[in-house]
């Protein structure tokens, strides 16, 4: 088979490497010299133009080096000087929770919880003899590993149960059966991703939130919907599954067998989920307490505070023998996804830039949006055109540029026709993690397509498509009902 001019000439690459960059440096330090398309101002056109140079770049060429540019190249506009742009975006306190609550995240992680909890969930002998029973198991093992440690692990210890299981009951790779699992345990990890307040990108659209309008957003209210959009989704999945694609599962339901379970949480996996659950206590604690010592000094200590003052306390520890508790250290230089934290920095600030006064974006988004929705909007058409519009745009770039994009828009036209604004932001941090379709959906995406073994383009986009319909009208439901009930 010949092959083709880009792996024949390994310089090819680099050949549609440095165009992509060069577009994306045009667009991030020329773009300001045109002249300002109305309403947007000659600021709005720098802002706009390093936005899309950076967003060119996270989809063509690489994370790092344009988000650092791109936070240089915002310094030199209106928005501020460099240095203050780095303090916002790198320094702010949005940016150190996010990196602190990875650190820990690592611990857990690092500790082993993920496979107990994993080989718990699936060794239930209810499961026997029901492979929608086990299905659920198995899936709802992923989306809570995903939810309260990291996603990646959730993904990759599942897919080894899976592969397990289907050695047991007969499966191949050619079977409708584990192709289903596959993608179904992808998509429950990334709805797990989105179901806790303390992850990246919630924190991040909220830091927009908090800085545009002066809104919080309570943990408690964020988690309840989120969760019920999220994990519906998943239940929403199954039933695709059990209903519409209709594998063939008599093997699991003929079986006796019930997966052993040989790992028991050891006294050091007890210790770190026990501070674990005491970090979600004290997170959660404020929106429950009375006015009193004890609130005004968690209000004060601060949600960061509160995370650092348990990392404190896990470097303060010595085992028995004299060794650290937790090498705090090596954590932080291998458990942090440092391509997250640096997309991270600059993506917080320049959100923050593109619905700054003075810009003339929201007045554009403002224009762009009344055509399709009216003068006279109906706030329940526009929750579904922004939730619709999320969906799809996050079947082909990052959850990150996606919320970027939507945030923005939303905060601009909900005010002027009585949209929930704070209803709206924690929908679209679930939104912003439904990526099945495409690999250049995120990292987690092109895992699953990467995984050639037992999953195809094919089955993906056969099996997706209906899956993201779905979970898209069950997020909508939940967002116009529980939503508006909580917010």
């Amino acid at each position: 088979m010949a092959m083709s001019s880009a792996s024949a000439n390994p310089s090819g690459k680099n050949t549609w490497y440095y165009l992509n960059s060069i577009i994306a440096l045009v667009l991030m330090f020329g773009f300001k010299y045109l002249p300002p398309i109305a309403p947007l101002t000659s600021f709005g056109m720098a802002v706009v133009g390093i936005f899309l140079g950076v967003v060119y770049a996270w989809a063509t060429v690489s994370v790092i080096w344009p988000a650092l540019l791109g936070a240089i190249a915002l310094g030199f506009t209106e928005f501020g000087t460099v240095s203050a742009v780095f303090a916002q975006g790198y320094g702010g306190d949005t940016y150190l929770f996010v990196f602190f609550m990875l650190t820990f995240a690592a611990i857990i992680d690092k500790a082993g919880v993920s496979n107990v909890i994993a080989s718990w969930a699936v060794s239930r002998k209810f499961a026997k003899g029901k492979p929608w029973v086990l299905s659920t198991m198995l899936l709802t093992a992923a989306f809570i590993i995903a939810a309260l440690i990291s996603v990646t692990p959730a993904i990759i210890i599942c897919w080894g149960i899976l592969y397990q299981l289907c050695k047991v009951f007969g499966y191949t790779n050619q079977d409708k059966y584990p192709k289903l699992m596959v993608i179904g345990i992808v998509f429950a990890g990334l709805m797990g991703m989105a179901a806790l307040p303390f992850k990246a990108l919630p924190v991040m659209l909220m830091g927009v939130l908090a800085k545009q309008t002066g809104l919080q957003i309570s943990f408690l209210s964020f988690t309840v919907l989120a969760t019920a959009i999220g994990y519906g989704g998943v239940l929403g999945y199954l039933a695709l599954c059990k209903f519409i694609f209709r594998p063939d599962v008599r093997a699991i339901q003929k079986s006796d067998f019930v997966m052993e379970n040989t790992l028991r949480m050891n006294a050091y996996q007890k210790q770190v989920s026990g501070l674990l659950g005491l970090m979600v206590l004290l997170l959660f604690l404020p929106g429950f307490l009375p006015a009193g010592p004890v609130l005004t000094f968690l209000k004060a200590l601060g949600n960061t505070g509160i995370v650092i003052a348990i990392l404190a306390l896990v470097a303060f520890i010595k085992k028995k023998d004299g060794s650290n508790y937790v090498n705090l250290v090596d954590t932080i230089k291998n458990g942090v996804p440092w391509e997250t934290m640096i997309l991270l920095g600059t993506a917080m600030p320049l959100a923050t830039a593109m619905t700054t006064k003075g810009t003339g974006v929201q007045e554009l988004l403002s224009q762009m949006l009344t055509p399709i929705l009216g003068a006279n909007a109906n706030p329940v058409v526009f929750v579904i055109l922004i939730l619709v519009i999320a969906a799809l745009l996050k079947q082909f770039m990052g959850g990150v540029v996606v919320g970027m994009l939507m945030v923005p828009m939303a905060i601009t036209y909900a005010s002027g026709i009585g949209a929930n604004i704070q209803m709206l932001v924690v929908s679209l941090s679930v939104f912003c993690n439904i990526a099945i379709l495409l690999p250049s959906a995120g990292p987690l995406t092109a895992l699953l397509h990467g995984n050639t073994e037992w999953v195809s383009t094919k089955d993906i986009i056969k099996y997706g498509t209906p899956l993201v319909v779905v979970v898209t009208v069950i997020g909508i439901i939940l967002s116009l009902t529980l939503g508006n009930l909580l917010f």
